[in-house]
């Protein structure tokens, strides 16, 4: 059997272990956001149709911005948007395409306001080309269709996130000793 000081080797060493992985996630602060795109003008076919509205979503690291005349910029981690029957990523952004950047989201320093997103897509899929710019939407397709809409913003909980609290895992490595303690005691 463990002596009650390899027990609390035990638990100390767990202790460092939870501590060190909540260090590390909070590092990476990545934020998560949903968008939606309805549709104010479309010329051309019918389909799609002026208030028709298309959904999606995109994240950035908090840690990794850049400020420059009150508008701090995030290069996003990633991006999801499905759009008359083609879905795009951070791959489908031209400049990602061609190594020349990166889509991008920007906030209002001052107030901390969603100013919107930049992303841009030509030609990688030729199907449609999109252009998400601040609050604006923009495409046009192979089909002669076109059109523009406005962009609304929100934010998400971390879908994937389970990372217990700081103050959880505090209590219970507190109740994990006391209870070797109790039990100590009792032997």
């Amino acid at each position: 059997m463990f002596g009650l000081s390899q027990k609390f080797a035990a638990v100390a060493a767990g202790s460092l272990v939870a501590v060190g992985a909540i260090g590390v996630n909070s590092a990476q602060a990545v934020t998560f956001f949903s968008f939606e795109v309805e549709l104010t003008d479309v010329s051309g076919d019918t389909d799609p149709a002026i208030g028709d509205v298309f959904e999606g979503t995109f994240s950035f690291e908090e840690t990794a911005g850049l400020v420059a005349g009150g508008i701090e910029t995030f290069d996003l981690t990633a991006f999801e948007f499905d759009f008359l029957g083609s879905s795009f990523d951070l791959g489908s952004d031209s400049r990602v395409a061609s190594l020349t950047g990166f889509p991008t989201v920007a906030f209002d320093v001052a107030s901390g306001d969603i100013l919107g997103l930049d992303f841009f897509t030509e030609s990688f899929l030729p199907a449609t080309n999109i252009d998400l710019l601040d609050n604006e939407f923009e495409f046009s397709t192979a089909t002669g269709v076109s059109g523009s809409g406005l962009v609304s913003y929100s934010p998400i909980d971390d879908p994937g996130a389970s990372v217990p609290e700081p103050a959880t895992i505090l209590g219970l490595i507190v109740i994990g000793a006391g209870s070797l303690v109790v039990r100590k005691q009792q032997a």
